[in-house]
């Protein structure tokens, strides 16, 4: 499908350019320690949080807690995909921090950047509405469970299972770091600004949204400064694993149920494209920002992002011809 391919250039070219700056300011000597130092300090105390606001702020929680059906069950399953893969991972990745990585890339994926101009090409622009409830639901999820999740890996950073007293006392350190975590905090701020229906004026709404503009862009230079080739081929395993999580294995899962209950058309495609993008590009900010293995996550983005314009063609085209959407 041609829309699928520009898709995906769309989504691509602008990260590869970011890459390709960073690669060429390091090798020029402009971005160095100093320059890494700076900007992981600054995406994790400011950028992170005011991004997390900003998405927060902006959602229509009215609308996600209406009772859609679709909305619900893509909550349920993300979380349940979250606490799975952590067991499962756990089998396959002894290092915390790229644990960390792989869950994050696994299940986040590209919902609004890539989904929704998917379903705007099969159902028009007019005629997604239900489809953008299910994917902002999705989007707040991610914003407050993945921080969460993160945190309980960071735990494991600083304390071993083994010195603390297992899993429990692993998870009483996440929490404890979560009450510290100002993106948690930002989380928190802008969902009693959102719900108590407070405006905030247009002066400070402007400066947020532009700076949480900012963070894609830096964290991908910032990933060019880091690019490593070696560490690409060392980390090829677990790149390949979550890439196949994240295009093949999900959507597959999470599709059995909406199937047997007789969902079709837009009911199962609002699901269906939480699940079958790419990982999302915040992957890599997120993960760098609570000290989860940020290379391995930013391989993993751009893997799943080039291979999705197969899979998510193969998709498309299979449920299309089965009359599913």
């Amino acid at each position: 499908m041609l829309e699928n391919f520009i898709i995906t250039c769309n989504i691509m070219l602008p990260l590869i350019i970011y890459l390709i700056v960073g690669v060429t300011g390091r090798r020029t000597g402009m971005l160095g320690e100093d320059f890494k130092t700076a900007i992981n300090k600054f995406l994790n105390k400011l950028l992170m949080p005011m991004t997390a606001f900003n998405s927060i702020y902006k959602a229509d929680l009215k609308a996600l807690v209406s009772g859609s059906g679709p909305a619900e069950y893509t909550i349920i399953a993300t979380v349940a995909f979250m606490l799975l893969l952590m067991f499962v991972y756990r089998f396959i990745e002894k290092d915390s921090r790229k644990r960390a990585a792989m869950v994050h890339c696994s299940i986040r994926g590209n919902s609004m950047l890539y989904g929704l101009p998917v379903a705007t090409a099969i159902y028009g622009p007019d005629d997604v509405g239900e489809i953008v409830v299910v994917l902002a639901a999705v989007l707040i999820v991610y914003n407050i469970g993945f921080v969460l999740v993160l945190e309980y890996y960071r735990s494991l950073l600083h304390r071993s299972e083994e010195q603390s007293g297992g899993t429990l006392a692993s998870l009483k350190g996440a929490l404890a770091s979560c009450a510290r975590n100002r993106i948690l905090q930002a989380i928190a701020l802008a969902l009693i600004v959102n719900i108590s229906g407070v405006k905030v004026p247009s002066f400070l709404q402007e400066p947020i949204s532009d700076i949480a503009g900012m963070t894609v862009v830096l964290s991908f230079i910032l990933m060019g400064v880091r690019l490593d080739v070696n560490n690409l081929r060392g980390n090829s395993r677990d790149v390949l694993i979550a890439s196949a999580v994240k295009l093949v294995v999900m959507p597959a899962m999470v599709s059995i149920l909406p199937l047997l209950w007789g969902w079709r058309g837009k009911a199962f495609s609002s699901v269906f494209l939480c699940f079958s993008t790419s990982s999302a590009v915040s992957c890599f900010p997120f993960t760098e920002a609570l000290e989860g293995d940020g290379e391995l996550a930013g391989e993993i983005v751009m893997a799943s992002a080039v291979l999705s314009g197969l899979t998510m063609f193969l998709w498309i085209f299979g449920l299309k011809q089965l009359g599913i959407i």
